[in-house]
């Protein structure tokens, strides 16, 4: 995949100022920024304002915002979150015009990587996992667990998902520790596993 690929969730890079912080960022005709509590603003030209909510867990808390995208006029979020030493994501729709939240996906792992767009779906990632989204209803249309090698740290974390003919291909992203990277392909459609690289 092209890094240009408008089908790429768009990473958000900006300054984290632990241990609180606020990311800002522009999309279209907007400005959002969001704080660590999950709570968050929409801006048009300096003046109109909204407020939308993540709804995240007692005790949870925004590592980062990684990514955002937009679908069919909704806005969708890909975050990692905490709660006291533990790690996980979800992926997030919001209602385009009152940005109510429409669901969220919980991610089961942290190292949340960028997702992709496709159809009426999108690919996730974190370590050791992989999982298709459906976008209407938020549910995972397959998902894959467990992939992470304590012996040889396989599928630590991924590079943005590939798609070729029917199958889309997740390739582990470049670690010191690994001379091959891992990759796995899997049918889109089904979900079935074609073949594992370690």
């Amino acid at each position: 995949m092209h890094p240009d690929d408008p089908n790429l969730f768009i990473e958000v890079k900006s300054k984290i100022d632990w241990p609180s912080f606020e990311v800002a960022f522009d999309s279209s005709d907007y400005a959002y920024t969001l704080g660590q509590d999950g709570r968050g603003k929409r801006t048009r030209n300096n003046s109109f304002k909204q407020s939308f909510d993540l709804r995240l867990d007692k005790d949870e808390n925004l590592e980062r915002l990684i990514y955002y995208s937009n679908f069919r006029g909704d806005i969708l979020f890909i975050c990692e979150s905490s709660i006291g030493d533990g790690g996980a994501g979800f992926i997030a729709r919001l209602d385009g015009r009152t940005l109510r939240l429409k669901w969220k996906r919980h991610i089961p792992a942290f190292n949340i990587g960028q997702g992709l767009l496709h159809d009426d779906s999108a690919f996730v990632t974190a370590i050791g996992f992989v999982g298709r989204v459906n976008l209407e209803s938020g549910e995972y249309m397959w998902r894959h667990d467990d992939l992470y090698g304590p012996k040889d740290n396989a599928f630590n974390s991924f590079e943005a998902p590939e798609i070729t003919n029917g199958v889309v291909r997740f390739v582990e992203t470049e670690s010191y520790h690994r001379k091959t990277l891992a990759n796995l392909e899997v049918d889109i459609a089904t979900g079935k596993i074609i073949k594992t690289e370690r």
